[in-house]
């Protein structure tokens, strides 16, 4: 499997890269430097000189407070390589990772794929928008395969995000951990059960198909701060919520379930290696 790999050197990006070529795939992963995204000339030479089997979009603007400050740069990352890919993409296949975040407020929890999206936010909605053209490209005949990751943590994980903020918070011995709201239920899975949810995808998913990539299990923030704390007080600061915030955001997994994906490594251990981490 020859694969072209966008957002290789990120969180999940990394983890992908590692796997698929310990699986013995032929992996490219550009940064940023080598491949500009945002120009589909590039991108277009790429995809012609690497011919690729299958191109994984990981690469995105997914910092939420990044995307709200800068709107024009989030559609050129979450929209505009969206469109220069499947432009170039031809009859190669590609997966395209998305968010949880299309679902916003969603009517049932754990959220099913069919649930309509209704984001909120210039992230989630540039997210929403991406995987709209994916869409009417695999209509239209293109083999695009939409992949919605919910909270993903474990090794490698670095601020902002949250459990990798309070980790590091622990590490430094800091004697309390400031948060900021734990009201929020949220599913999270380890990052490498992730990366094998992707190959999974990309060896066995359908065309046209949207995938949750979650445990389906809904765990209270205050519940996770507390595990990263290990007995340090947990102390919520007003200043670090974050406005249009969803209380539920848990998905139903049993679609990718259905290709024999299942995740393996407990929550638990997953912050316990992150806070060992050095």
């Amino acid at each position: 499997m020859r694969a072209l790999v966008t957002g290789g050197a990120g969180f999940l990006g990394q983890h992908v890269v590692g796997l698929a070529r310990a699986r013995g795939w032929d992996v490219s992963a550009p940064d940023r430097r080598a491949l500009n995204l945002r120009d589909p000339d590039a991108v277009a030479r790429a995809v012609r000189d690497l011919r690729p089997d299958l191109i994984l979009h990981l690469a995105a603007m997914t910092s939420p407070a990044q995307a709200e400050a800068d709107p024009q740069g989030a559609e050129a990352d979450n929209v505009g390589a969206v469109a220069a890919l499947l432009g170039a993409a031809g009859d190669t296949t590609v997966v395209l990772v998305s968010t949880c975040h299309v679902y916003g407020v969603a009517p049932d929890v754990p959220v099913p794929e069919d649930s309509p999206p209704a984001p909120v936010g210039v992230y989630a909605r540039t997210k929403a928008a991406g995987e709209a053209l994916g869409l009417a490209a695999a209509a239209a005949g293109q083999d695009v395969r939409i992949v919605r990751p919910f909270h993903l943590t474990g090794p490698g994980h670095r601020p902002p995000y949250a459990p990798a903020d309070w980790a590091a918070q622990a590490r430094s011995g800091a004697p309390n951990i400031r948060t900021g709201r734990l009201d929020l239920i949220r599913d999270y899975l380890d990052v490498r059960d992730a990366a094998e949810g992707l190959l999974v995808v990309a060896r066995s998913g359908r065309a046209g198909e949207i995938y949750n990539l979650c445990s389906g299990v809904g765990v209270p923030l205050r519940a996770l701060a507390e595990l990263i704390a290990q007995g340090r007080p947990v102390v919520e600061e007003p200043s670090r919520a974050r406005a249009g915030d969803v209380l539920v955001l848990v998905g139903d997994p049993k679609k990718l379930g259905a290709l024999g994906w299942a995740p393996r490594i407990p929550l638990a251990q997953s912050l316990a290696e992150l806070v060992a981490e050095g």
